[in-house]
Formats: structure tokens, sequence, C-alpha cells
């Protein structure tokens, strides 16, 4: 992880909180914004946008999230399913 600018040990903070929140809803699919304002905690609602990304970013190389991109061109992301998973 040494590409990403801020620190690694608040990128796998905000990482383990959306594993979380896709263990307890394994069926969720959101945008960063959407995960940064709705899945995150009441007290991470100011959590930064950016570093939700690298989050994102972080999980989707450990191939636990899945990205792709919507009509609007956001992109969602979501759980990996378990058969994908062990494809890969």
């Amino acid at each position: 992880m040494s590409n990403y600018r801020r620190d690694d040990t608040e990128v796998l903070r905000v990482a383990n909180e959306i594993k979380r929140y896709l263990g307890a809803h394994p069926d969720g699919v959101d945008t960063a914004e959407g995960i940064t304002k709705w899945w995150l905690p009441r007290q991470r609602l100011e959590e930064s946008a950016f570093l939700v990304r690298q989050a994102l970013d972080y999980l989707v190389a450990e191939s636990l999230v899945e990205r792709k991109a919507s009509r609007s061109g956001d992109h969602l992301y979501f759980r990996v399913k378990p058969s994908r998973k062990n494809e890969q």
C-alpha cells in the first residue's frame, strides 16, 4: 500500500469499517459518496471521500470488493461473491 498518500493505518481503518458493513449487509451496493454518507457509522460522516476511495481501492486490490461503473459514470462497490473470490 505504499502508493497511498495518507497514513496507511487510516486507510486500513476505513477499509475494515467497510468490510464490517459488508459482512452485516452482504448485498450492499453504493458509490464512494454513498458509502461515506450512509455505510460508515454516524461519527464517520465527516470522513473524507478521498480516504474512503483509497480504502475502496485497497479492498478492490485485495479482491474483497468489486467495482463497476454505473450508467451515470460513478463507480458502484460491492462485496465479491464467495464463488468469484475463489476463482481469483
